[in-house]
């Protein structure tokens, strides 16, 4: 995520951020979204997968052959009743200029 310009470690420094930004009233809200039965959560991570796979094969992170593995792999377990999964903790602050 670096090497395309992106922070994947944003979240937890937003409200510092909005602070230095000179809001006040700052607040934050942390989530993360997960699922035991079949659903749209457990199908979104295995799909997040499928979305990054050329990039990291690209970028020399997985072989062609282990991003299919692995895909398939997420996909069973997203189809299973059995399984826990949850998406990545999604950091929310706010504020509001003086």
């Amino acid at each position: 995520m670096r090497s395309r310009g992106t922070d994947p470690d944003i979240g937890p420094r937003l409200p510092h951020l909005l602070r230095s930004a000179e809001f006040v009233d700052i607040d934050l809200c942390i989530h993360q979204p997960a699922e035991m039965s079949a659903g749209d959560i457990k199908t979104l991570v295995a799909l997040t997968l499928d979305s990054v796979a050329m990039p990291a094969i690209e970028a020399g992170l997985a072989t062609s052959e282990e991003v299919r593995s692995l895909s398939d792999e997420l996909h069973a377990l997203a189809r299973a009743d059995d399984t826990v999964m949850s998406m990545p903790r999604i950091v929310q602050a706010w504020g509001r200029k003086p």
